[in-house]
């Protein structure tokens, strides 16, 4: 009997403990979430959610800020290497990744001298399409209505009236694809030189991708670039074009290699009419050949 009770009182005695600890670790549990809680009103979550997206903006506006100041340096970096290494004539026109010479009497650039740096690899710009004058040809450049001309309808679109050549970028807007302010910039009217369709989006394309793909698979390197064309008292014009807009029938394009210090001439005779790649010739290059190049 006496051992019946003892086994009884030791059973319950422990399942009395057990239960007790239970106990205690549920009010300690929620003595601890009462705390956490404690002040913790809707609002004041609400607030707190709101500081910390305020904290991660700031954090997000400082690195833009610094991208930009980067980009800038780049930028200023691009212009001083352009003139270091030599430009084709003494009288030109500066923009943040481009220099050029204007031609007025053929209403385009004689030539457009940039630089294709490996930022290319990982830039994002997409076009922009923002075609305009060049603000910094003060006697004025082409236009949209040497181009083509636009009605615009009662339903707000427009009835394009095309002169039958596209819009050829000299310096690719796509070797900017790193900066939106150089990108927007090669959208200048300066830059641009009357080509036929087939020409400008075939051949004139695949050059301009040929060249890019050179940087891709020597990121090591940067391409320095002179893009004109064969400029001549007897060229055509653009039928319609408010202004004498000359179509020209051959480009040029001098590529150097900065980092290997070669030098290559292409496209000496790339017509407007044709579509094909013709590499003049390519060896070592200095930088005194490209000051007497014209």
């Amino acid at each position: 009997m006496y051992l019946t009770i003892y086994k009884l009182f030791t059973f319950e005695t422990i399942k009395l403990i057990f239960m007790t600890l239970r106990y205690i670790f549920f009010l300690t549990w929620l003595v601890l979430l009462t705390k956490s809680l404690i002040g913790q009103t809707p609002q004041s979550i609400e607030r707190k959610v709101d500081s910390l997206q305020s904290e991660l903006q700031k954090i997000e506006d400082r690195r833009n800020h610094v991208l930009s100041q980067l980009e800038d340096v780049k930028l200023a970096k691009i212009r001083v290497d352009l003139k270091s290494w030599g430009l084709p004539g003494s009288s030109y026109i500066e923009h943040s990744a481009m220099i050029l010479s204007y031609n007025e009497q053929h209403e385009q650039a004689s030539w457009v001298a940039h630089i294709i740096i490996p930022d290319i690899r990982t830039g994002s710009v997409g076009r922009t399409n923002d075609f305009r004058e060049d603000p910094k040809v003060l006697t004025g450049t082409a236009e949209e209505s040497d181009y083509f001309l636009k009605y615009l309808q009662e339903d707000s679109s427009y009835i394009y009236d095309g002169f039958g050549y596209d819009r050829g970028h000299l310096a690719p807007s796509a070797d900017f694809r790193w900066s939106a302010k150089a990108l927007s910039e090669s959208y200048f009217y300066s830059n641009m030189s009357p080509q036929r369709p087939d020409f400008n989006r075939r051949s004139w394309a695949e050059l301009e991708s040929l060249i890019r793909s050179y940087v891709y698979d020597h990121p090591e390197t940067q391409l320095y670039v002179v893009t004109g064309p064969i400029l001549h008292d007897s060229l055509p014009t653009v039928p319609r074009a408010r202004q004498s807009l000359s179509i020209p029938e051959q480009y040029f394009k001098v590529v150097v290699d900065i980092a290997k210090q070669v030098f290559g001439v292409i496209g000496i005779m790339f017509g407007n009419y044709l579509r094909f790649v013709n590499f003049s010739y390519y060896e070592p290059f200095s930088a005194e050949k490209l000051k007497n190049f014209k």
